[in-house]
């Protein structure tokens, strides 16, 4: 096998790992995420709800209660703890309606910048094409990724999209979070 054959082989397959990687972590809420909680036989207690933007919810009996950072399985093992309190055995299913709130957001020299709310899975090069591409005044080698790590705390990552576009390197090819912000200078 070629060497170039062997470097492209090597890329794919880490870019599909990623990718499997990616799929199989549970999605993680986000304020303005839509949910619908039901518990079963109780008519009462069955509501739609928006994730707020402290990260919380509120639900009968139950009050306010953080959801943001939480898979949906473990915010309803958290309502059905609280509900316990007041009924026996509560049946509570938590679905995810939607992911308004699993946002990243384009700056600068794309062709569409603004928010991407993204549905499923997402890199920096899809994120890129669904901003319509660079411009042609865009630095292809001065892009950042910033991301919020902890409260006001950012981590800048290099975007090597001169690499990514020929396949010589997708190290950078981050798999998105929601609120990163992608800037192209």
């Amino acid at each position: 096998m070629a060497d170039g054959n062997r470097v492209l082989l090597g890329s794919i397959l880490l870019l599909l790992g990623g990718l499997q990687a990616a799929w199989a972590d549970p999605y993680l809420l986000n304020p303005g995420d839509e949910l619908n909680i039901h518990v079963w036989n109780e008519d009462a207690l069955q509501r739609d709800v928006f994730i707020l933007p402290d990260g919380s919810i509120s639900f009968p009996l139950v009050g306010q209660i953080k959801a943001a950072g939480l898979a949906a399985e473990v915010l309803k093992g958290a309502i059905t703890k609280k509900l316990s309190e007041y009924m026996a055995d509560p049946e509570v299913n938590v679905t995810v309606t939607g992911v308004t709130g699993n946002v990243v957001y384009l700056v600068g020299q794309v062709s569409l910048p603004g928010p991407i709310v993204m549905g499923r899975a997402m890199t920096v090069m899809q994120a890129l094409a669904s901003a319509g591409g660079l411009t042609a005044y865009a630095a292809e080698n001065g892009i950042r990724l910033l991301r919020s790590v902890s409260g006001s705390t950012e981590k800048v990552f290099r975007i090597r999209y001169a690499d990514l576009k020929d396949g010589s390197d997708l190290s950078s090819n981050y798999t998105l979070q929601a609120g990163d912000v992608i800037v192209v200078p």
